[in-house]
């Protein structure tokens, strides 16, 4: 059985090993570039909605101008009880939310910081993590919390049975569980909404246990139910002060509000066209190299009549097996460094499959552009000049 040849653009960088690594190592830099601002870019979009992806709901109401989770835009909890009465409705739980009251103890140094705690009645499953609903039922005792462990470092590490402070008042903690930061949260908090009214009264004077307005409602839509028309049914039952969106018409919503009044999306989407041009000047350094290391050989073949398409096809070949070569060691690197800045920072640093293939793209695009300027030297060669 005959092999089929290996191509010669493939040949011609395989010929010098230590070429070869250096130039995947100068391409793979730019392409880890690209893979770091664009995991930037989706890391702290992400995280914004990281609450929203971990709550077990179908649909969730709002108040009216909320606009992102952090607005203090709460409802009545009577439009909950108006909520269940909904045909198609399964279930509707409340959320509390408080950011600016809540003062956390770090119970190794003493320092204190403010912190987001998140509130919900035990029995109630409205957070889909095991890890709150494996101590739901140490929840429901009084002055007991559940801590972050994604929270930033100096919130302190506590673990169960560490005894510490929220907002001058004892609190115990019974368990931890798993969410991570964001854009303004360096931390989170859950406990019971027992506990949340007695924590954090609406006013001074006010009954302890008098809970403030519901933040967010979660709804559970029954089994083999249209969850657009259960929707529609709630948008035209409940008031005009609040509003009945799909769990992805909120991530969106979220994500939505941080890229039109933050600069987050302009600043690392230009890092990543940044890396892109990187890219550029190192793969055509690279390839013009190669073509002047074997510039009498491309002479030599156009000499022997070899025409200039089959010449430029040699280069355009380097070009995408350097990027073809140097793509996946770059991808490890870059999951690596993702690992790394979650660990160290508590965002969300993913890559999907659509993330990937974006990169690989661009990486692809990034060494066919520096060959198309690369070839020319190509194109321009005299035989006659080069053997003279």
């Amino acid at each position: 059985m005959r092999l089929r040849r290996i191509p010669v653009g493939l040949r011609i960088l395989t010929h010098t090993p230590g070429r070869l690594a250096v130039s995947l190592a100068g391409v793979g830099l730019a392409i880890v570039l690209m893979f770091s601002q664009a995991g930037f870019r989706h890391g702290v979009l992400d995280s914004q909605a990281g609450l929203i992806q971990r709550l077990n709901g179908d649909l969730f109401i709002l108040g009216r101008q909320k606009s992102q989770m952090y607005v203090d835009e709460l409802f009545p909890s009577r439009r909950l009880h108006q909520a269940r009465i909904c045909p198609g409705v399964h279930a509707v739980f409340p959320l509390y939310i408080e950011i600016q009251r809540p003062v956390w103890r770090n119970p190794s140094d003493g320092s204190m910081r403010v912190i987001r705690v998140l509130a919900f009645d035990p029995d109630d499953p409205v957070f889909d993590m095991p890890d709150v609903q494996v101590h739901s039922a140490a929840l429901k005792r009084p002055d007991t919390v559940l801590f972050d462990r994604q929270a930033r470092d100096y919130f302190g590490r506590p673990q169960t049975g560490t005894v510490t402070e929220l907002s001058q008042h004892k609190v115990n903690v019974v368990g931890t569980f798993r969410l991570g930061t964001d854009f303004l949260s360096d931390g989170n908090l859950i406990m019971s909404s027992r506990n949340f009214a007695k924590f954090f009264p609406i006013a001074p004077g006010h009954a302890a246990s008098h809970l403030p307005g519901v933040a967010v409602g979660v709804v559970q839509v029954a089994k083999d139910t249209d969850v657009h028309a259960v929707r529609q049914n709630l948008s035209r039952s409940l008031p005009a002060d609040v509003k009945v969106l799909t769990k992805q018409e909120l991530v969106n919503m979220e994500i939505r509000y941080w890229e039109e009044n933050t600069a987050i999306v302009l600043i690392f989407t230009l890092g990543t066209v940044v890396g892109f041009f990187i890219g550029i000047v190192i793969c055509y350094q690279i390839l013009y190299s190669n073509v002047s290391h074997y510039l009498p050989q491309f002479a030599t073949l156009k000499a022997m009549g070899f025409t200039s398409r089959y010449l430029v096809g040699i280069v355009m070949q380097q070009s995408i097996f350097l990027a073809g070569l140097a793509f996946l060691p770059a991808l490890a690197a870059a999951q690596g460094l993702f690992w790394i800045v979650g660990g160290l920072t508590g965002l969300l640093m993913l890559l999907t499959p659509w993330r990937i293939a974006f990169i690989l793209v661009l990486a692809v695009a990034m060494c066919a552009v520096s060959g198309i300027i690369a070839v020319r030297r190509v194109m321009h060669t005299d035989p006659a000049e080069v053997f003279k």
